[in-house]
């Protein structure tokens, strides 16, 4: 279980299918974060950079069972791009992809009710 932030030490090299998988989660990505204003006080190198940490993320979840995520875009955007059948093919598994509110209780009750399962 890896729980935080992404970090260089997590990084994939994709070239491929996957660097499509990753094109399209990235587009997704700028559209909802763009539709929930959360870019609005960002710069552009800023804005460029979390959408590439939250994108690595999505990718990583790839290598796992489930995915848990407090982030409304990364969730729908995860959804839209990892459960489709054309990606589904390409990748080994697709995570099972969870969201909770950000609130630390939650968060805990989810991974709880998973490991027990």
């Amino acid at each position: 279980m890896i729980i935080g932030i992404s970090r260089v030490g997590y990084c994939r090299i994709s070239g491929g299918d996957l660097a499509g998988i990753d094109d399209e989660l990235r587009i997704e990505l700028e559209k909802c974060m763009n539709e929930e204003g959360k870019h609005k006080n960002l710069d552009k190198k800023a804005k460029i950079l979390n959408i590439a940490r939250d994108c690595l993320i999505g990718l990583t979840s790839t290598d796992y069972d489930c995915f848990i995520t407090s982030d409304k875009c990364l969730y729908k955007s995860c959804i839209k791009v990892l459960q489709k059948n054309e990606t589904k093919r390409i990748l080994e598994k697709t995570p099972s992809i969870i969201y909770v509110q950000p609130e630390p209780k939650k968060m805990l009750r989810e991974i709880l009710k998973i490991l027990n399962s």
